[in-house]
C-alpha cells in the first residue's frame, strides 16, 4: 500500500489521534491532507474536535480525581499551581476558552482546572466552544499552508536565486552581529565560539 493510500485510510484516524495526544502538528498535518486532496477538510475538522475534547475532559477528570495525587508526586511544582489556582479563579471563563491555543499548558492546564472546583459542565461547555474554534482555525491554517506551499513551489525557479541570496545574506549578518557581540563583552576574544 502506498503513502496516499494510507492517509486516505486511516489519515482521519490519525488526525484523532494527534490531536488526544498532541494537537497542533496532526491537525495542520490533516489540513495540508485535504488541500492535497487525501482528505475531506470536513472530517479532519471533525476528527480534530473529537480528539481535542476527549483529551481536555480525560485531562480535566485526571486532575478532579487524581490531581492531588499527581502534584504529591512534583513538589517543585506548587507554588505554580497555587499561581494558577489565583488566576483561574479570578478569570476562568478565558482561561478555559483560550487553554487549547496555549501550546505546552493544555495537558498540565486541564489538569489544574480539574483540580480547581469548577463544575465538569462548565468546564465541558467552555472547552466545546474551545475545540470547535480551534479545530476549525487549525484545519483551515493547514489547508491554507497547502495552497500557499502548491503556489511557492509552483514559482520555485523564480524564488530560488532571491531565497539563496537572502540566506548568505542573513547568515553573514548574524556573524557580524556575533562577532559585535563578542568583541563588547570584553574585547578578550573577537572569534565567536
Amino acid at each position: 500500500m502506498d503513502l496516499p493510500a494510507l492517509i486516505q485510510q486511516y489519515g482521519n484516524a490519525m488526525v484523532f489521534v494527534g490531536t488526544f495526544l498532541e494537537g497542533e502538528t496532526a491537525l495542520i498535518l490533516g489540513g495540508y491532507a485535504a488541500h492535497q486532496g487525501y482528505l475531506a477538510l470536513p472530517a479532519v475538522i471533525g476528527a480534530a474536535f473529537a480528539g481535542a475534547l476527549l483529551g481536555d475532559l480525560l485531562c480535566f477528570f485526571l486532575g478532579r480525581y487524581w490531581g492531588d495525587q499527581l502534584l504529591a508526586r512534583a513538589p517543585h511544582l506548587h507554588a505554580r499551581a497555587d499561581n494558577f489556582r489565583a488566576l483561574l479563579q479570578r478569570h476562568h471563563v478565558t482561561l478555559i476558552l483560550s487553554l487549547r491555543f496555549l501550546y505546552g499548558l493544555r495537558t498540565a492546564g486541564a489538569i489544574a482546572i480539574g483540580m480547581s472546583g469548577i463544575r465538569p459542565w462548565r468546564f465541558t461547555l467552555l472547552v466545546v466552544i474551545s475545540a470547535v474554534a480551534w479545530s476549525i482555525s487549525m484545519g483551515l491554517a493547514g489547508y491554507l499552508l497547502g495552497s500557499m506551499i502548491t503556489r511557492v513551489l509552483a514559482d520555485v525557479h523564480l524564488y530560488g536565486p532571491w531565497a539563496a541570496a537572502a540566506v548568505v545574506l542573513l547568515a553573514v549578518a548574524v556573524w557580524l552581529v556575533c562577532r559585535r557581540l563578542a568583541a563588547a563583552r570584553g574585547g578578550k576574544d573577537d572569534r565567536v565560539r
